[in-house]
């Protein structure tokens, strides 16, 4: 699959479950939690652009691997000010784009924080995984107990990705499947 879902699948059911599944298939296969999410909008909404998938790889594992802010919830948050916020060229906002952003990142960590009770990566990796793992040190183990299995920190991604997407939907920023 690729944008093209986005022009082929009218339904808003299709769109949420195709984001999810390419979140969850670049979790397993590559890692990057941040990136997961943030790739997936682009590959079947078509954006963001690269400069905004590379820039959101810092997000990963809670911060540069550090177990901060959960890394999928990092890249949902990137994927709906995307959308809409302040323009560099706008340091005004005198619209309050700034705000509407923000309200939208407020919603996704509700989300977030209704599913999990957290939004901290190394108190999910516990909830997951049975403890937290410092993927400086411990990545091979990390891997190696699971921890990228689907029904671990990919399906962490598939949510963020999917829900944000759907926030995309309930706000107007994608209409019976066209951007």
């Amino acid at each position: 699959m690729d944008n093209e879902v986005i022009r082929k699948k009218k339904n808003k059911r299709d769109v949420l479950d195709a984001v999810a599944d390419a979140a969850l298939k670049f979790e397993m296969d590559f890692g990057g939690c941040s990136q997961a999410v943030v790739g997936s909008h682009k590959k079947i909404l078509g954006r963001p652009g690269d400069e905004v998938f590379r820039a959101s790889g810092v997000f990963a594992a809670g911060i540069g691997l550090t177990g901060k802010t959960c890394g999928a919830l990092s890249g949902g948050c990137i994927i709906l000010g995307s959308y809409v916020g302040r323009d560099y060229t706008d340091w005004e906002d005198m619209q309050g784009l700034r705000f509407e952003s923000l309200r939208l990142g407020k919603r996704l960590v509700e989300f977030f924080e209704n599913e999990y009770e957290t939004t901290i990566c190394r108190e999910l990796q516990k909830k997951l995984v049975g403890r937290f793992y410092d993927l400086w040190t411990e990545r091979e183990k990390f891997w190696a107990i699971g921890g990228h299995n689907a029904d671990k920190c990919p399906s962490v991604c598939a949510n963020v990705a999917k829900w944000s997407a759907e926030i995309l939907f309930d706000e107007g920023f994608i209409k019976n499947g066209h951007l």
